[in-house]
């Protein structure tokens, strides 16, 4: 029987090569974008799988009702679920490390982790050498990654060499961790040990605030048979007795990866789930299309085949014999398409790693996954259901003609329920390509906006440096003597360049939380601020520096006369400072959906960057200059000089939001050309039925653009009501995501025109491709054997 539904399969197939190179194509590329996808699924599921106790880790989350959870607990959280809830076996605390690292006359910036000799409890690292019992016991204590090791050592065993963190001191080497090829949340080219925080005033102070939600985050391992539920009541009870407002709650191990986005991360740094699934809810939008075709195009056929399955239903087939027949050509057109599919994901699997999030997160899929036995399995899962999704109502609806009616010639499979579902099936395709090219134009429009730099302040003719440590009041005074330099400030971070800080600051009984950096004097005038009121900072020693306000900042705590708030004094890191400024909103955060209070402070010991302005076009010039003065100041760290332009302009989500373009964007393509491809499959059969109908026409006068119009016009009506049920979605929807942006394009009748424009303009050519030939067709053809 499978042998007979396969070699009939095949004889139709050939039959009809359009119609299958049509079906097998449009499937087989929207395929593509699926299977992509689920490759960086499998991919990301593969992270912390690694460890034998995965099953029994998760972390504790806090969080507060109206932000979004942090995977960041106080210091005194791990210690007390150890003491208190019989069911923890062991538990870890993680405190974050980015600083600069200096051994063996070598000096570079390292991320790492300070974590308790636990860590190797309850994570299956593999030490290469030390031992993980002893290696983080007591103070002063680090383990590098081999990576971190061989660029400061080299090929010499660096045990027992000494190793300096710049924010944390000295650190003896005792061990040495492979991280090389292990699919890890926990990112790291050093470990240190937790127990140096508490020989340090800052870390200190950071352990015993039981109000700190920022700094530590807390793992659990919990013992066999565990139940996570247990810990409800306890982490209900701790953060009830120090933060009301915070609850705390737990994640496991494994949902770290494709789990909800949560700020505070300690070290991890997957991939957005959201943007995973987004991108497959994309494809799989992308395949409906195509199986809209499919069904679009089996419906469009039945007719030839209705003769078929009268002759074989009059020799003894059945109903289910037929629909299987069916079912079997739509099941072996999905698993060529799949065929043609995973060709295509072969080639563009490089072209899919470069994508900036990918890249920049250091994610990447491998062709070799292609065959693995996993993906393979969801692979043929996959075609199978596109398969019965795509065949069942062609199966069902030929299977169920009478062999009577067929035989006599008194069945037309286009009538009105057929007629109907074709015109639906079109109607979906035509608006699901509306909503794409619609997107795809808003898309376009918010990137180059983005890409102009509306940050509210100034970015051109300014170059950058990492400070590494150096004196930023010495750097700027030495680039002020170059000419050329008009002016040089200092900051901890660059806005519009870099994700933002936050803290909470009060005034009177108002607390609110707020973004918050340091910057000098210099600075400022180099971002050319708008003062509503009050001054800049002044540069003289001894001077009280104060603080800046935002505009939000200071609505927020209700001066809405600007100057009142000046002399103000603002609580912030339990002191008091005074407020000396209020400034414009703008931009300060990567992405930010609209001004947030922010707070501006003058302190130099947390200045990590320096801007120098230079005068237009002279860049080259003072960069030369800056090399030499760098020189002269550190001879230890390399200098690396950047654009202050292109570091906001072309930032991370500028990066990424670039590449959902351009995939948004091939998407709509795809999603036009198979609703095209189907779309002249379904004129050529309408115009192949009408032919006697258009030569009794032009016998009686009727001219081309008659003819071609009277064969058209049922298709651009169409588009239009196609575009007018798109509209609204695409409205809805596509100002959820422009709502997330700071500054946004406008979203007009004039995107949905063009939008509109496009689509008509390839349903004409489409259409008329056809029409016009039928309508120039000798009328004597159609109509000699009438």
């Amino acid at each position: 029987m499978l042998k007979t539904y396969l070699t009939v399969t095949l004889r139709n197939l050939r039959r009809q090569p359009v119609a299958t190179l049509i079906n097998v194509v449009g499937l087989g590329a929207a395929m593509t974008l699926s299977l992509l996808v689920l490759l960086l699924v499998q991919d990301q599921r593969s992270y912390d799988r690694f460890n034998a106790k995965a099953d029994r880790i998760v972390r504790v989350l806090a969080a507060r009702p109206d932000r979004r959870a942090l995977a960041a607990t106080p210091a005194y959280l791990g210690p007390s679920l150890k003491q208190d809830v019989p069911e923890v076996e062991e538990v870890v605390r993680f405190g974050q490390i980015r600083s600069d690292a200096s051994a063996n006359d070598k000096a570079l910036f390292v991320n790492g982790l300070h974590v308790e000799p636990s860590f190797f409890s309850l994570f299956d690292f593999e030490l290469v050498a030390g031992d993980p019992a002893t290696a983080l016991a007591g103070p002063h204590r680090i383990i590098l990654t081999e990576e971190t090791a061989a660029r400061f050592f080299g090929d010499a065993n660096p045990i027992g060499q000494s190793f300096e963190l710049t924010r944390f001191g000295q650190y003896t080497v005792t061990g040495v961790v492979r991280t090389a090829h292990v699919k890890s949340h926990l990112r790291f080219d050093v470990l240190a040990s937790f127990e140096t925080l508490s020989t340090l005033d800052s870390g200190r102070e950071e352990l015993q605030n039981a109000d700190n939600f920022w700094h530590f985050a807390t793992y659990v391992l919990l013992k066999p048979g565990a139940d996570p539920a247990v810990l409800a009541p306890h982490l209900a009870r701790y953060a009830e007795r120090y933060r009301g407002d915070y609850v705390m709650y737990l994640q496991r191990l494994t949902a770290i990866t494709l789990g909800p986005e949560v700020g505070n991360e300690i070290a991890s740094y997957n991939l957005p789930g959201f943007l995973v699934w987004a991108l497959l809810g994309l494809g799989i939008s992308v395949v409906i299309v195509a199986v809209f075709n499919y069904v679009g195009l089996a419906v469009a056929q039945s007719t030839r085949r209705a003769r078929e399955v009268g002759i074989r239903k009059a020799i003894g087939a059945t109903p289910g014999h037929l629909r299987a027949q069916f079912l079997a050509e739509s099941i072996f057109t999905a698993l060529a398409a799949l065929v043609v599919g995973l060709m295509m994901v072969s080639l563009l699997v490089p072209a899919f790693n470069q994508i900036s999030i990918l890249s920049e997160l250091d994610v990447a899929v491998s062709p070799s996954m292609l065959l693995s036995p996993g993906l393979i399995a969801i692979y043929l899962v996959f075609a199978l259901g596109v398969g019965l999704l795509a065949g069942v109502f062609p199966a069902f609806r030929l299977s169920s003609f009478r062999p009577s009616a067929v035989l006599r010639g008194g069945i037309d499979s286009q009538g009105r329920s057929a007629s109907r579902l074709r015109l639906t099936l079109t109607f979906a395709q035509l608006a699901f390509s509306f909503f794409f090219i619609v997107t795809t134009v808003l898309l376009v429009r918010q990137f180059g906006y983005m890409r102009e730099g509306h940050f509210g302040f100034n970015v051109d003719d300014q170059l950058v440096i990492d400070l590494q440590g150096n004196d930023s009041a010495l750097l700027r005074q030495e680039l002020l003597r170059v000419p050329d330099v008009v002016e040089a400030g200092a900051t901890s971070r660059l806005p519009a360049a870099s994700g933002g800080t936050s803290a909470y600051m009060a005034y009177g009984q108002d607390t609110v939380r707020t973004n918050y950096f340091s910057a000098s004097a210099g600075f400022i005038r180099n971002l050319d601020l708008v003062f509503l009121a009050g001054r800049n900072f002044q540069e003289e020693a001894g001077s009280t520096p104060g603080v800046l306000l935002n505009e939000t900042a200071a609505r927020r705590f209700g001066f809405h006369v600007f100057d009142d708030a000046l002399g103000a004094s603002v609580a912030f890191r339990d002191s008091l400072q005074p407020v000396v400024g209020v400034v414009r909103d703008f931009q300060v955060d990567m992405m930010s959906t609209a001004p947030e209070p922010l707070l501006i402070l003058n302190d130099p010991a947390a200045f990590l960057t320096l801007s120098v302005r230079t005068t237009p076009g002279r860049e080259e010039a003072v960069s030369a200059a800056l090399k030499a003065i760098w020189a002269r100041i550190d001879s230890q760290h390399t200098l690396e000089i950047q654009r202050y332009a292109l570091e906001a302009r072309d930032n991370a989500v500028n990066k990424s939001f670039r590449d959902i373009t351009a995939i948004v964007g091939w998407l709509a393509v795809l999603a036009l050309a198979i609703a095209c491809l189907g779309l002249l499959s379904m004129v050529a059969y309408v115009v192949a039925r009408r032919v006697k109908e258009v030569g009794i026409r032009k016998v009686l006068g009727a001219s081309v653009a008659q003819v071609s119009w009277l064969l058209s016009r049922e298709f651009l009506l169409l588009a239009l009501g196609a575009a007018a049920l798109a509209f609204p979605v695409a409205y809805y929807v596509n100002n959820l995501w422009l709502n997330t942006f700071y500054d946004r394009v406008a979203f007009g009748a004039g995107v949905m025109l063009t939008g509109l424009a496009i689509v008509l303009t390839l349903v004409l050519i489409t259409v008329l491709s056809q029409a016009v030939r039928a309508a120039l067709a000798d009328p004597v053809e159609s109509l000699r054997y009438e």
